[in-house]
């Protein structure tokens, strides 16, 4: 898919990070959940503690977290690792898409047309030596990350069901052919007992 202007590849990267930073509130949330069910329900020191946390710290913290308060048996461990594996695979875009340096180029095509494309680099180094990435932005691969952004943010809302003692992991979620999926009845409202 071709831009339009440079405007729309801001325009999209920026909508990508909003989306982003939601999925990172969501972690901060289920966060304070567990602390809070855990004794610990003073918000003013979980803010001292996730002051400082960014994505992959914050993912590290709650899997760790979800690990010791909700996982009973090593079907709960596949269904967090898949859950887990999503964030950290969002958090990798997202780094790759925030940390790269972006060129972006207005190009005449044949017909008169303007075509705008953007290529970035992300400065890299191992034990080989320099490793750079280069990268190539469209519109489509940065809504599918934002679709992602939101998918992430749907496994945190569910997660956050199994905390509050709502929902079994399985209720939530399922493996098909080793893929994560949730399962739709598990965003229907639940009945509380009052």
């Amino acid at each position: 898919m071709k831009w339009d202007d440079e405007a729309q590849v801001h325009e999209l990267i920026g909508r990508f990070c909003v989306c982003f930073e939601q999925a990172c509130r969501s972690m901060e949330v289920c966060i304070r959940t567990i602390l809070d069910n855990q004794g610990l329900t003073n918000e003013r020191v979980h803010e001292i503690l996730l002051a400082d946390f960014t994505a992959e710290p914050l993912r590290r913290l709650l899997q760790n977290l979800v690990g010791e308060v909700l996982v009973k048996n090593s079907q709960d461990a596949k269904l967090c690792s898949k859950v887990f594996n999503k964030v950290q695979e969002l958090i990798s875009e997202r780094n790759d898409i925030v940390h790269s340096k972006w060129f972006t180029f207005g190009i005449k095509s044949d017909v008169g047309a303007k075509e705008v494309i953007t290529f970035g680099e992300k400065l890299h180094a191992n034990m080989k030596g320099a490793a750079t990435k280069k990268l190539k932005l469209d519109r489509t691969t940065l809504e599918k990350d934002i679709a992602k952004c939101k998918e992430v943010s749907t496994l945190l809302a569910l997660l956050m069901r199994c905390l509050l003692g709502l929902r079994r992991l399985d209720e939530c979620f399922q493996l098909d052919k080793g893929l994560l999926t949730w399962k739709k009845d598990a965003l229907k409202p639940v009945k509380l007992n009052v």
